[in-house]
């Protein structure tokens, strides 16, 4: 995989979206929502980064394997794979979630999985509904582009 360190993520903060591939059944006690299972597949998990260092700190710390488990995210990082990463400068990760819930074939994955703060949405982690990721990549930023959300797009790695 190629490192997130060597794209230019702004230091500012915004929201994202993070393509994560889980190439093994994912089975694990996830902080207090228990035990959870995923299914092997593409999972569309959303965050946002306002804190310092901004877009760049949280998408790069998401991608290092040697991280503290601090966010229910970082137990899906540390099991399976960024593919792509999609950010904007505007909006939230609330905002995202209802343009892909509205636009994909895409349902929320476990309940209050990255939302235990958010009173809006009952998750922040997205399956999609197709085990093949060749074209999830093509119908997120197409997706983001009908909805006229300004975003950038980065490539970290492929299936295998």
């Amino acid at each position: 995989m190629m490192s997130p360190r060597a794209f230019q993520f702004s230091n500012e903060g915004g929201c994202y979206a993070l393509h994560i591939w889980l190439e093994e059944n994912f089975v694990r006690q996830v902080g207090s929502l228990g035990n959870i299972f995923l299914p092997v597949g593409s999972y569309l998990y959303l965050g946002n980064a306002r804190g310092a260092g901004g877009l760049r700190a949280r998408i790069s710390r998401h991608c290092r394997p040697d991280k503290r488990i601090h966010w229910h995210v970082d137990h899906l990082t540390s099991w399976g794979r960024v593919l792509h990463v999609w950010t904007s400068a505007q909006g939230s990760e609330c905002n995202l979630r209802k343009v892909f819930m509205k636009n994909l074939e895409i349902q929320p994955a476990v309940k209050g999985f990255g939302s235990t703060d958010c009173n809006l949405c009952p998750s922040h982690l997205l399956a999609m509904s197709s085990l093949d990721s060749s074209g999830i990549c093509e119908n997120i930023t197409e997706t983001l582009e009908i909805s006229g959300v300004d975003f950038m797009f980065y490539e970290l790695a492929s299936v295998s």
